[in-house]
């Protein structure tokens, strides 16, 4: 929801007692290079797959680990990581504390 929408939702007015927040949704797909010749779903070969973070992980039978960064750039054209799905939601669901003097008096 913005402020340009036309109706106006009394019930998210952010004063004491009610706070609220903006929360926008950020997506990014990674992308990770599979090892040349590798099938993930090799139970011989594979014990275990998995990402963390920008990191894939490959945990092979034999014991041996393997950790390979993202194929992604923040300044790359193609890395659309943005998705418009702002909301208005309560402050104290996201541990968000207000100060009241913080100055950000709406009037």
């Amino acid at each position: 929801m913005s402020t340009t929408d036309s109706q106006y939702n009394k019930s998210n007015k952010n004063v004491k007692g009610n706070r609220k927040v903006v929360t926008a949704n950020y997506c990014l797909k990674a992308v990770f290079k599979i090892p040349d010749g590798l099938d993930l779903e090799d139970k011989n070969v594979v014990e275990e797959w998995f990402v963390d973070g920008q990191y894939f992980n490959i945990i092979y039978t034999d014991g041996r680990t393997e950790i390979i960064n993202w194929e992604w750039d923040a300044n790359d054209d193609r890395a659309e990581y943005y998705c418009p799905d702002e909301e208005i939601e309560n402050a104290e669901d996201y541990n968000i504390e207000y100060s009241e003097d913080e100055g950000y008096d709406a009037k």
